[in-house]
């Protein structure tokens, strides 16, 4: 049965491998992170996933899908972490992971939201559909971790991105 997804145009991809906003230093996102709300933390990404857990701190949502620069990853998860699972291919961003992500940010509990494919382009749908107020962490590869705070701003660069996006089909 065909899905709908939202691919990433070739000339996207430039824009996308900048950061969207300020890139912490290891350090830094640690000292940061100990200031954040973990119940309006989304974390997009194993390598920050992990380390925000590994520090103690669950966030709302973390999304992952088991690889780190295409490498299996193995997380240790809490084992009364409460686990989700949707549909997400590389380079695009599905309705499925959409839908998914919108019903876990009104969940009381904190989920691991696991992606079958990519998780990559997810940060653009949570900076979109989570609350003002709310922190997306994402890793930058070879470089650091962005956290973003969620606001009318932040909102309307995610979805200026994302109509840039073409919608297709996918089966």
């Amino acid at each position: 049965m065909p899905r709908l997804v939202w691919t990433l145009p070739l000339k996207l991809r430039p824009k996308l491998a900048r950061p969207l906003d300020k890139v912490y230093s290891a350090h830094e996102f640690e000292k940061l992170i100990s200031r954040v709300n973990p119940r309006r933390l989304v974390t997009v990404g194993d390598i920050v996933t992990a380390s925000v857990i590994q520090k103690g701190i669950v966030p709302k949502i973390g999304i992952i899908d088991g690889k780190t620069k295409r490498e299996r990853t193995d997380i240790n998860l809490p084992f009364n972490l409460k686990k989700a699972k949707t549909w997400n291919p590389a380079g695009s961003i599905s309705l499925d992971a959409i839908f998914t992500l919108r019903l876990l940010i009104f969940k009381k509990s904190p989920y691991i939201l696991f992606i079958e494919g990519e998780e990559d382009l997810l940060t653009i749908p949570a900076l979109i559909l989570c609350p003002n107020g709310y922190t997306v962490c994402y890793g930058q590869p070879d470089m650091g971790v962005v956290c973003i705070k969620v606001n009318k701003n932040k909102r309307g660069l995610a979805l200026s991105i994302f109509r840039q996006m073409e919608a297709r089909l996918y089966e």
